[in-house]
């Protein structure tokens, strides 16, 4: 774009508002050759159309993994807009009338709540169906703040689904990557988005948990490494462990453990599942009990009986109290 041209855009643009420094930064994009398959570019909020829920199920096969932003969250994103003006572009294709936006709609919409009607976008021409999806998965993944555990989950298993239907090594078994030729898409993800290949895989699990378990992983009723463990039961004995979540508080590692083992063995009935519980309620009880019912002392104030073991003053101590007992 000819720089004439783009300072009688911005001139334009900053009669109706206030242009921001990161609106110019992004002005500096647009003056410099722009990368093979890309158009940086100031597009008018009309001419874009969203990228639906219903076409990522078409092309991914599931639906898209994020959580619908709220009226709070929007304006919120107004507000930040209106001060900061739009920190990233969005990032677009076009289309028959116009351009489709891959990344970006909660920008747009924010955007036009905050009355700003042209958006800085970066234009990609050189995308299939399969990597625009993967480009809204990447796009969510790091820039939203505090994903719940499910939505992190669902998008790194659906962008590893979408890799495999490419052609890409996803397996989660460890191999020499250096003599595979193609990409190891956990190792892709995690470099992406600060998580540790085995991260990534454990992400993935949580996906084969029962929704009423990936609820509560979510909500922290249980442990992130708990509903890992038992991503791995059967979804009947999962349906048991919630139940059983409901009745006794909590769910262990040790518990998963347990009724893992049961199932190896095929005798993970209900009876025996919910045992694995009461054996574990009975021996915290104990515990707790003979904590209750002990006592301890420095053995600093013990002055002349240093070198006693514990035993020793153990049966001193109960000689001293039956004396004490007869004479008082």
């Amino acid at each position: 774009m000819p720089k004439a041209s783009l300072q009688e855009q911005l001139k334009t643009i900053s009669s109706k508002r206030r242009v921001t420094e990161s609106e110019f930064a992004f002005a500096d994009k647009l003056m410099s050759p722009s990368p093979k398959g890309q158009q940086f570019r100031i597009i008018p909020a009309d001419q874009m159309v969203e990228y639906t829920d219903d076409e990522f199920l078409e092309i991914a096969g599931r639906p898209q993994p994020f959580h619908e932003y709220d009226e709070a969250k929007l304006n919120e994103m107004a507000e930040s807009i209106l001060k900061h003006g739009i920190l990233e572009p969005v990032i677009l294709r076009p289309i028959d009338k116009g351009y489709q936006i891959i990344a970006g709609r909660n920008r747009r919409r924010a955007s036009m709540r905050a009355g700003i009607h042209e958006i800085p976008s970066i234009v990609r021409t050189d995308i299939d169906d399969a990597e625009a999806a993967c480009i809204m998965l990447e796009t969510n993944l790091r820039q939203r703040e505090h994903l719940s555990y499910s939505e992190k989950a669902w998008a790194y298993r659906v962008y590893m689904e979408l890799h495999g239907k490419r052609g890409q090594r996803n397996d989660l078994n460890k191999t020499k990557c250096n003599e595979c030729t193609k990409l190891d898409t956990l190792s892709e993800i995690g470099k992406k988005n600060d998580d540790s290949r085995r991260m990534v895989s454990y992400y993935i699990r949580l996906t084969y948990l029962i929704p009423a378990l990936l609820n509560k992983v979510d909500a922290k009723a249980i442990a992130f490494k708990v509903g890992v463990a038992a991503s791995y039961l059967t979804a009947e004995t999962q349906h048991h462990l919630d139940e059983l979540q409901t009745k006794y508080g909590k769910i262990k590692l040790s518990d998963v453990k347990a009724v893992s083992e049961l199932e190896t063995s095929k005798s993970a009935s209900p009876d025996n599942i919910a045992m694995v519980f009461e054996k574990r309620v009975v021996s915290e009880n104990t515990r707790r009990e003979s904590h209750r019912n002990a006592f301890s002392i420095n053995r600093t104030e013990l002055i002349g009986f240093e070198e006693l073991s514990n035993d020793e003053l153990r049966q001193l101590f109960l000689e001293f109290l039956a004396q004490y007992r007869f004479t008082h």
